[in-house]
C-alpha cells in the first residue's frame, strides 16, 4: 500500500487553504512516501536530527499531555511480582466487558489496538471485492492488501461534509456486489457521524442483493 503524503513549501499553496480532493490530487502527482500510521516519533526525531520531545505527532490518537495521574497509579498498583511472572489472563477484563453489554464472554474479542482487530476480521472475512469511503483510516488498506482483496475507493467530499450519498451508494453496492463496504461514523479522520437510518439502509441494501458479509 502506498499512502502520499504532501507538504506546503515556500510559494505554495498552503494545505489548509485546499480541499481534501485538492490535496489528494497534487500528492498523486507527488513521489509516494511508504509509511503507516502509529506515531514513530523516535524514528522522525533520528530523521531530522531533533529531540523527539520537540516532534509534534498528529499520526496517532495519543494524549499529548500524557496518561493522567490516576491511570499511572492504577498501572503501578497492578504491577506485582507475580504479575510480571505469568502470561496475561484476560478471564476478568472480558468478563467485565460481556457484564456491562449484557453480552456473553465468548462474543467478546479484545486485542492490542483495533489495528490487530482489523487485521483479524480481514483474515476471518477474507473478502475478496471491497469498497472504502476516504479518506479512511489507512489500517483497512493494509489489512486489505494482506489478504489479496481488490480494492475500491469513493472519495468523501468536503463540500458534502464527508457524507457520501446514500441512495446512489446503496445503488453501487447492489451493481457492484461487494463483499465488504467500510465506513466509520464516526468517520476516523473527519469526524463526520452519519444516521443511524442511514447506516441501516446500506444493510438493507447488502441483504438485498448478497446476503450480510
Amino acid at each position: 500500500m502506498e499512502t502520499r503524503v504532501t507538504s506546503s513549501m515556500p510559494g505554495e499553496v498552503s494545505n489548509r487553504q485546499m480541499s481534501y480532493a485538492g490535496m489528494k490530487e497534487r500528492s498523486n502527482r507527488m513521489q509516494p512516501i511508504h509509511v503507516e500510521h502509529g506515531g514513530k516519533v523516535y524514528e522522525a526525531a533520528r530523521r531530522w536530527g531533533i529531540e523527539p520531545r520537540e516532534v509534534l505527532d498528529f499520526s496517532a490518537n495519543i494524549n499529548p499531555l500524557g496518561p493522567p495521574q490516576g491511570v499511572v497509579s492504577a498501572i503501578e498498583n497492578a504491577l506485582t511480582p507475580t504479575s510480571l511472572r505469568v502470561y496475561p489472563d484476560a478471564h476478568n477484563f472480558v468478563s467485565a466487558i460481556a457484564a456491562k453489554h449484557r453480552l456473553m464472554p465468548d462474543e467478546i474479542v479484545v486485542g492490542s489496538g483495533a489495528a490487530s482487530l482489523i487485521f483479524a476480521v480481514m483474515h476471518t472475512l477474507s473478502p475478496r471485492n471491497v469498497l472504502i469511503l476516504e479518506p479512511a483510516f489507512a489500517e483497512y488498506s493494509r489489512a486489505l492488501a494482506a489478504v489479496n482483496a481488490q480494492i475500491t475507493t469513493a472519495l468523501l467530499t468536503e463540500e458534502r461534509g464527508f457524507t457520501p450519498d446514500f441512495a446512489s451508494l446503496v445503488r453501487t453496492i447492489k451493481e457492484r456486489q461487494f463483499d465488504l463496504v467500510i465506513l466509520n461514523s464516526p468517520n476516523n479522520p473527519t469526524g463526520a457521524l452519519y444516521p443511524r437510518d442511514a447506516l441501516l439502509s446500506l444493510i438493507h441494501g447488502r441483504e438485498q442483493c448478497c446476503g450480510v458479509a
